[in-house]
């Protein structure tokens, strides 16, 4: 039976609550077996960040009572689809991947680069956040829909 596999990226500095109960809600609603998890090294809207290795061991302690949730470094300094997909088909091949998104970062999916490719290659699972009313953030879903499938 093919894997089930969540990504979760993102900058991470700091790793906090929010970001581990997103990938522990996300394990259980989609009964994933694993969420992985990219650091980008070198953030595309954020400075002054701090280095990419105290965000990888801040990330380990928070996700280390979690088994099914692990950090993996592409060895880039950017989080790609290309590159994502390629590790997940070479790990995982054949499997069912969700890239999960808080609902802060649905508006901006669609800058990103490589957006079409992760749009139809993957699920996508969004996580409210902030208290985001969920009708606009349904709204949005749909669109994407409508557009990537």
């Amino acid at each position: 039976m093919p894997k089930r596999v969540g990504i979760f990226s993102g900058t991470f500095d700091p790793v906090h609550r929010g970001h581990v109960e997103s990938c522990v809600v996300a394990l259980g609603a989609l009964t994933l077996d694993t969420v992985l998890i990219l650091i980008e090294k070198k953030p595309r809207r954020k400075t002054g960040v701090a280095e990419f290795l105290d965000r990888a061991n801040m990330v380990e302690l928070a996700v280390s009572d979690f088994p099914s949730l692990r950090l993996v470094d592409l060895e880039s300094d950017n989080v790609t689809t290309d590159k994502t997909l390629m590790y997940l088909e070479e790990n995982f091949p054949k499997g069912e991947y969700w890239y999960i998104v808080g609902s802060d970062m649905l508006e901006h999916i669609q800058d990103w680069p490589g957006h079409n490719k992760l749009l139809t290659s993957m699920n996508l699972c969004v996580v409210l956040r902030d208290n985001d009313d969920l009708k606009p953030v349904k709204k949005h879903i749909a669109k994407l829909q409508d557009e990537y499938q």
